[in-house]
Order: C-alpha cells, then structure tokens, then sequence
C-alpha cells in the first residue's frame, strides 16, 4: 500500500510499516499544507492517509476521497508511543477502503 504520513505524525512511523510504500509530507516537500492540498496531494497518489487529526472525518466529505484515512491515537506523539499501536496499525492499513475511516487506538 502507499501511505501517506501527515505532518503532525512523527515521521518515524514508517518504522513500523516497512511492508508499505511510505511517504511522509516532508518528502514531498508539503510541509504546512491545509487539508484541501493534503487531500488533493493524497488523491489518486496514496491508498491510505495517517493522521493525528481526530476531526478530520467530520470536516470533509469523505465519499470523494480515493483514499482512505488512518487516525492515530498515540499518548504522545513520539517513535515509542507508536509501537504498541504498531500491529493494529499494520491491519488496519491492508483493511481501510477509500473513504473510509478507521481509529486506532
């Protein structure tokens, strides 16, 4: 799959997706986009979008998207906080549809 790291999430992340294509914002050099150019930048680039941005779901209208959207639930947004998210992370990347959202926690 090709995931889309978005900024807010520790880039480090794609520790834990190695069986992934991914890409983070700062790779594409699109740091400090808006949601409109993240989402325009996703389409039809990227399966799947990480993100910390717990209203995103509800801030667009997701039956446009060509992609679907993972929110993270970290303690903190740090490399080690994300390791025991890790293994749902990895299912829930292979499972998420386009327009979908999946939480994990």
């Amino acid at each position: 799959m090709r995931v889309l790291v978005d900024e807010c999430v520790d880039p480090r992340i794609r520790d834990f997706l190695l069986e992934h294509q991914v890409t983070t914002i700062k790779d594409t050099d699109g740091t400090g986009n808006s949601d409109a150019e993240l989402i325009r930048l996703a389409q039809g680039s990227f399966d799947v979008l990480l993100t910390l941005d717990r209203g995103f779901e509800f801030q667009h209208n997701l039956r446009k998207l060509k992609f679907g959207i993972i929110i993270l639930h970290p303690l903190r947004n740090r490399r080690e906080d994300y390791a025991p998210l890790a293994p749902k992370l990895s299912r829930a990347v292979e499972m998420v549809r386009p327009g979908e959202v999946i939480h994990v926690r």
